[in-house]
């Protein structure tokens, strides 16, 4: 037999997940991202861009929120799918791995579980110490925690970067 106690608990408990619930889905029903556009855009190595671009819209992926990586599922954030593809193509003694993290249930590359590491930045970017590539992967997280898909994101890429032919000597 149950105290009363524990069936005011157990009512707090469930009025809190209620709560819960609604406060998700007012978030993703109402809540907008402040896109903004970049001029001139950002630059990016336009290999990279190019497999990034076709990486999001081929299906391969799936997306998760709020990690790079999510092993369970095996889901990536937008910028989880641009890891992955420094950890196919980069450099062998440049590459991280991906390691599960008990504290957030995700992976982590290079130490970091929600933007890419500053090895991926200066991989992919032109000018990956220009606050405007921190902004964009900022706006970039959100709209992929906020319900835009990859293929929305893919487009929002393509209109705010362009690619650079890089060349190494």
């Amino acid at each position: 037999m149950k105290s009363k106690e524990g069936s005011a608990l157990e009512i707090r408990e469930q009025t809190l997940y209620a709560s819960c619930v609604l406060f998700n889905f007012f978030i993703m029903t109402y809540h907008t991202v402040s896109v903004e556009s970049f001029d001139p855009p950002i630059q990016l190595n336009k290999q990279i861009r190019d497999m990034w671009l076709d990486a999001l819209v081929s299906g391969v992926y799936s997306q998760c929120t709020g990690l790079l990586h999510d092993p369970d599922d095996a889901g990536f954030c937008c910028l989880g799918v641009l890891c992955d593809i420094h950890v196919r193509n980069a450099p062998v003694r440049k590459r991280y791995k991906w390691i599960p993290d008990w504290r957030s249930s995700g992976a982590t590359y290079g130490g970091c579980d929600q933007l890419p590491p500053e090895r991926v930045r200066e991989y992919a970017y032109i000018d990956a110490y220009d606050i405007r590539v921190l902004r964009f992967q900022s706006i970039l997280a959100e709209m992929n925690d906020d319900g835009f898909t990859f293929d929305d994101i893919a487009a929002y890429i393509e209109k705010n970067t362009i690619g650079v032919e890089v060349t190494y000597e």
